[in-house]
């Protein structure tokens, strides 16, 4: 079994800016949020926390293993899509500019294509093999800390349903999901049992 969660609040969730692959904290509802998804996921048997290695996904780690009791490893499989000319950006601002290719992004995020950036389907493959490779690795359950874009593809991957699907789906930040796999299919719900 696999817990997944996006980290807690940013400053750049707010700001409605492009964090990327920059070192952007939690904010201190972003350490409450991580704080309450560690009381829902105290007592699961979580043997080992995966974290991407950015640091608001470590500190959303490390608040929730000071609580749980598990240790932090970081798995670079399940960092944030690469788009390095969008780091730190407002969303207004890359929207305005024509050669952002921002625009597209938000239309029909799955045909986006940039030099030098990672597309959808790229890191979907990414995430998917990592996410495989930790379930084979590990009988109990784990907990995996990683951002919006993955956690959309990788529920996209596990129903079923293509990438054209990224916009509909919705993750809030800290809030923990369930991946169960047996014998090597997988199905994803919320914590309370309800499918996602």
């Amino acid at each position: 079994m696999i817990y997944l969660i996006r980290h807690g609040q940013t400053k750049a969730n707010l700001e409605d800016r492009f964090a990327g692959w920059t070192s952007e904290p939690l904010t201190k509802k972003g350490r409450q949020q991580a704080k309450d998804a560690a009381q829902l996921l105290n007592g699961r048997g979580i043997a080992i926390i995966y974290s991407s290695p950015l640091p608001r996904t470590l500190e959303t780690s490390w608040i929730i293993s000071d609580i749980i009791g598990a240790p932090v490893t970081v798995e670079r499989g399940i960092c944030e899509i690469k788009i390095p000319a969008w780091d730190g950006r407002l969303k207004e601002e890359l929207k305005n500019d024509p050669n952002s290719g921002y625009s597209l992004w938000k239309k029909t995020p799955y045909l986006f294509k940039k030099q030098g950036a990672e597309d959808l389907l790229s890191l979907q493959k990414r995430a998917v093999e990592s996410i495989k490779k930790l379930a084979d690795r590990h009988e109990c359950p784990i907990l995996v800390v990683t951002h919006l874009a993955v956690m959309r593809v990788l529920i996209l991957y596990f129903k079923g349903i293509g990438l054209e699907g990224y916009r509909d789906v919705k993750v809030a930040n800290a809030t923990p999901l369930v991946l169960c796999s047996n014998d090597g299919y997988f199905t994803i719900k919320n914590l309370d049992g309800g499918n996602k």
